[in-house]
């Protein structure tokens, strides 16, 4: 067993095992009933705990086996002893698409890996999770990429689909930066955003100053913009950024001023 999560939500075929441990004993495993019900013997009766979360369910619990055993002088313990199996369909841009069966104590993070990761053209900004028909989830998993101590996803449920959509912007990123290379932009997100997915400049980096290569009416433009306007110059798809070294060929590059089809 292990202890689930505190937003687990318990369902039928979840089967749970309580230890209660000091001056007394007590182990048993439980199992929710197809109507959300556990039934805890004759001393302590059935309880409804279907859509509830672990954490209150826990609660509620102890509260209920408090009659039968003084708690201040033993421990109550609450373990997900096994973990209903539920279907899951995943769609899109997935390498092996299909329906996979998965524990419940999934999320779409799991179901991503169990269909062989997004393909070159999926998207990671905007995996959606579809419940009976509603979106009941948009996942960004730069997010996790970058704060995972603070990143959260709700666990899949029995018949969620999960679908994954085509990149709609690619910038790439090259010279002094940390980790210079493809990111995925969303539509809102500036230079700064770029810059801090990419981790920041790299120390050598001049960077006061980056350069934007852009296609446009099929001729080439330099756009270079300073530091002061990073968090304010949105980015296209197709963009290509780049930071030059403060030792690089600097003269060339800071002389050059506003977009030119033909860069000097």
């Amino acid at each position: 067993g292990a202890k689930a999560p505190g937003n687990y939500v318990l369902g039928p075929e979840d089967e749970i095992t309580i230890s209660i441990f000091g001056s007394s004993y007590f182990q048993n495993t439980f199992q929710v009933n197809e109507y959300g019900i556990l039934n805890l013997g004759s001393q302590f009766g059935h309880v409804k705990i279907k859509g509830m979360r672990f954490k209150n369910v826990e609660k509620l619990l102890r509260a209920r086996f408090a009659r039968g055993f003084d708690l201040s002088k033993n421990t109550f313990d609450l373990n997900l002893s096994y973990g209903r199996k539920i279907s899951v369909n995943i769609v899109g841009e997935v390498n092996n698409p299909g329906t996979y069966e998965l524990s419940s104590l999934n999320s779409a993070f799991h179901a991503l890996i169990a269909a062989g990761g997004p393909t070159e053209k999926g998207s990671l900004r905007n995996v959606l999770v579809y419940r009976a028909g509603d979106i009941i989830e948009t996942i960004d998993f730069y997010q996790f990429f970058t704060k995972p101590e603070g990143f959260k996803t709700t666990y899949l449920q029995d018949g969620d689909f999960v679908m994954v959509s085509g990149v709609r912007n690619l910038v790439s990123m090259s010279g002094a930066f940390k980790k210079a290379m493809s990111y995925e932009t969303l539509q809102d997100e500036s230079i700064q955003d770029l810059i801090d997915l990419s981790g920041g400049f790299s120390a050598d980096a001049y960077d006061k100053k980056i350069q934007i290569f852009r296609n446009e009416d099929q001729k080439k433009i330099i756009i270079d913009v300073e530091s002061k306007d990073f968090s304010i110059t949105n980015l296209k798809d197709g963009d290509s950024v780049r930071a030059n070294p403060k030792d690089g060929d600097l003269e060339e590059y800071v002389t050059v001023k506003g977009a030119f089809a033909q860069p000097g």
